[in-house]
């Protein structure tokens, strides 16, 4: 049979925490990678609908007059007494 002493235990327990902060580490490592694509992913989204969503739109409404624009009516003004 083995013979296991304190010191061998001890290595082990070393060797076994280390390969498991290892791994945690590895984890964490990845989960932030995976979370860094998915914001940059949602921010190119924002992006292009920025660039060819609302600016365009924006352009095209500021070229014309607030009467000739579909939908676009200018705001009542109450006239004080």
């Amino acid at each position: 049979m083995f013979r296991f002493f304190i010191r061998d235990v001890l290595w082990l327990t070393v060797v076994v925490a280390m390969g498991v902060a290892w791994w945690r580490d590895k984890q964490k490592s990845f989960q932030e990678r995976l979370q860094i694509s998915r914001n940059a992913e949602e921010l190119a989204d924002e992006l292009e609908y920025g660039r060819y969503g609302m600016r365009p739109l924006t352009a095209w409404i500021n070229q014309r007059r607030p009467s000739t624009v579909p939908g676009l009516r200018r705001p009542e003004t109450r006239r004080s007494r």
